[in-house]
């Protein structure tokens, strides 16, 4: 039964058809919100969504106040279509992020004139920027719906030629492992790679610190000579800001503070817990990142987020040699390298070489376009195998906690089966008694003695 409120200039459809609510209401300008909370991979997110009941698209009406004065109006849009204005259906808000983990509870409903109603619901609205969590979920710990690798080479001849080269040092889901967002490079995590102190082993040695793909990973968060505070933006710097400096303007470091230097004595690379998700650290295969395969517009290893330390003479000057594209971008180094590290998003897409771009169509093996049923649209590159990362990142952790279950059951099956022969051997008595002073069955205390011949 459809319950009518007097307070309330529209009626309580919850558990309603929409067929039924289509045979008893003229609905021209339905909207209907919904929230829904999001899975663990991706990071427990809350959102609410307000589409037009009839068609499925943009809300007859603005409906989220975005830029917090007060009004409903197309200040709260964005160009959606991209010509220009905001007063296109495509430019309304339909989505609205409320915060991460369990925020939405029951929901209220509000009157906003005495002609219309909508859903409001709660802390639906934040004074504050929503904050995600600081840290990784227990099921997906590091970076959220993913993981990157991390490379370190030292010597030049490792990183060259390229399309057949290596690196000295590889770790698989590094931020998973060690449930980090980010790269200390005074204190790698594993053996495996090389800590930058490590590989410059002349402490009065001059070098520079450069940036290389930071336009393909503009997420990264370079902090150099100071504690990361993922909190305070004074403590970082956008890679895409220190990359965009010019060559010759870049200090110069020594590991020992020799003159005419600054002492490095930290440096590291983080980034937020969504910047998989948000498609700010580039993805792409170990392989191709360590043979040095340029990607399709000819970057090095692969498009991976790469910092060299390179060298710099006594006095100051260069002894470096750095290769550009036509528009300037660092395609390659070909004398000076001292230290390399290279980061990436381990996705299980193609390579950076084999994809134009990552906004491209993406198409199957048969040449047709798949529709991404979350937007009604072709799929994208990166919205199809980021998709199929997940989906499959989401399935394995499955199979491994099934694994895991059958390892614990396996574990104590052989456990009770060791018991029991040893309680068959005498080594202890039934019900787990150890042996003790003499008397009794197999020596154990307490257990009444042997029946004597009658």
């Amino acid at each position: 039964m459809i319950k009518h409120h007097a307070n309330r200039p529209f009626p309580d459809l919850r558990g309603i058809s929409l067929a039924r609510i289509h045979r008893l209401y003229p609905l021209k300008k339905w909207s209907l919100r919904e929230t829904r909370g999001g899975s663990i991979t991706h990071g427990g997110e809350i959102w609410s969504n307000e589409i037009n009941l009839l068609t499925g698209g943009s809300p007859y009406r603005i409906v989220y106040d975005m830029n917090g004065d007060g009004s409903l109006t197309t200040a709260d849009n964005v160009d959606g279509n991209g010509d220009g204005d905001l007063v296109d259906a495509e430019d309304q808000i339909t989505g609205l992020q409320l915060g991460y983990g369990i925020v939405a509870s029951t929901p209220t409903t509000a009157t906003l004139s005495s002609t219309s109603g909508t859903f409001f619901v709660n802390r639906q609205f934040h004074s504050q920027p929503v904050t995600p969590p600081n840290t990784g979920t227990p099921n997906d710990p590091g970076l959220l719906g993913g993981h990157f690798d991390v490379d370190t080479t030292q010597l030049l001849s490792t990183a060259l030629p390229q399309g057949s080269a290596t690196t000295d040092g590889h770790i698989h889901q590094y931020d998973d492992k060690h449930n980090v967002k980010g790269v200390d490079y005074f204190n790698l995590l594993d053996t495996k790679l090389h800590n930058i102190d490590l590989d410059i082993t002349n402490r009065q040695q001059k070098f520079k610190l450069i940036i290389v793909n930071a336009d393909k990973s503009p997420g990264g968060r370079l902090s150099i000579n100071q504690a990361y505070a993922e909190t305070n933006s004074a403590t970082y710097e956008p890679v895409t800001s220190y990359a965009a400096k010019p060559i010759s303007s870049l200090p110069v470091y020594s590991l020992g503070g020799v003159s005419g230097s600054i002492p490095l004595s930290q440096l590291s690379i983080y980034f937020d817990v969504n910047a998989i998700i948000d498609r700010q650290l580039i993805p792409t295969q170990t392989g191709c990142v360590k043979k040095n395969i340029p990607s399709s517009d000819g970057r090095w290893r692969n498009a991976a987020l790469t910092i060299w330390a390179v060298r710099v003479n006594a006095d100051g000057s260069d002894a470096f040699t750095l290769t550009r594209d036509t528009a300037g971008n660092i395609t390659g180094i070909t004398d000076g390298l001292l230290w390399e590290s290279t980061l990436f998003w381990h996705w299980k897409g193609p390579c950076a070489h084999e994809y134009s771009s990552l906004d491209a169509t993406y198409t199957d093996s048969s040449g047709n376009t798949v529709i991404n049923p979350k937007t009604g649209k072709p799929y994208t590159v990166f919205e199809y195998w980021r998709d199929q990362t997940i989906l499959q990142g989401e399935k394995k952790k499955k199979k491994d906690k099934k694994r895991g279950k059958k390892k614990d059951k396996k574990k104590d099956h052989d456990k009770n089966k060791d018991k029991d022969e040893e309680e068959d051997n005498g080594t202890i008595a039934p019900g787990g008694t150890t042996g003790g002073s003499s008397g009794g069955v197999g020596g154990c205390n307490g257990c009444p003695p042997p029946p004597r011949a009658g």
